[in-house]
């Protein structure tokens, strides 16, 4: 193996010999141009809603999330035609959020066993453990964590008084998260009175950045947050390593669905209420 470039600039260091940096480079270099491409799509959305053009900032983050899962759907397809790469680890840890637990399963049983030491490997079957407790069918983990005001809110009080209540993982600081605001403002508007609700927890870090989220996206449900970022209690209870991201319980905490956005959201609560 041959790595040439300048310490000062590691991202630019050029490695050649290894059939595996190989293996990656091919899927990086194309991951890399679709999101330089969905980057720019996402800029320009912002600016249209900004404009008050909706129409056009909805039609370009739908293309924002195609792009985004041809990605996904790339990296997923090198790991099941590549079980035995070094490379399906690194692309197997970036695609591992988006998947539920039968996927992500299905993925890791077909590794071959010479992954099995691999240090991201180990912790996926980890976090794949935990995810099973968290899946559609099981009954969602209570947990306890103030509101704003600093009032203790517990998650089965909440989903008890609804018939239908999506808990929300999200951040005043994730973009995602805030471009997706619009589209759950809309469903719980339109269904709230049907026994839907929405509760919010934060992985903020500053309660005035959490508060002004709250006021500028217009989001009237109960929210809650610790304000440790990643280590949010409830985000670590249910294995949550991306956002957004989010689950919908029934009133008995039944979880009924996960990680529904965009339209798929208003369909899952249309199916389940109208």
């Amino acid at each position: 193996m041959t790595v040439q470039g300048n310490i000062d600039s590691l991202e630019q260091v050029v490695i050649t010999g290894s059939e595996t940096h190989d293996e990656y480079l091919k899927v990086n270099d194309k991951i890399r141009e679709i999101g330089e491409q969905y980057m720019e799509l996402y800029n320009q959305a912002r600016e249209a809603a900004t404009s008050g053009d909706t129409t056009r900032a909805t039609q370009l983050m739908q293309q924002v999330e195609e792009m985004y899962e041809s990605a996904n759907t790339m990296q997923e397809d090198f790991v099941r035609n590549n079980p035995a790469s070094f490379a399906t680890p690194y692309f197997l840890s970036r695609v591992q959020h988006g998947l539920d637990v039968e996927e992500l399963d299905e993925l890791v049983i077909n590794l071959d066993p010479q992954l099995n030491a691999v240090p991201s490997i180990v912790q996926l079957k980890k976090r794949l453990e935990k995810l099973r407790t968290v899946a559609v069918g099981q009954i969602a983990p209570d947990f306890t964590m103030n509101d704003p005001d600093g009032n203790p809110v517990k998650f089965s009080e909440v989903y008890a008084q609804n018939e239908y209540t999506l808990l929300d993982f999200w951040a005043a600081w994730c973009g995602p998260c805030r471009a997706e605001n619009p589209n759950i403002v809309a469903v719980f508007n339109e269904y709230k009175d049907k026994g839907f609700s929405v509760f919010g927890v934060s992985l903020d870090r500053e309660k005035d950045a959490w508060l002004k989220a709250i006021e500028d996206d217009n989001l009237t449900w109960l929210h809650v947050s610790d304000l440790a970022y990643w280590k949010n209690a409830a985000a670590q209870l249910y294995a949550v390593n991306s956002i957004p991201s989010s689950l919908i319980v029934d009133k008995n905490g039944k979880i009924v669905a996960k990680n529904k956005r965009g339209e798929e959201l208003r369909q899952t609560v249309s199916e389940l209420l109208d």
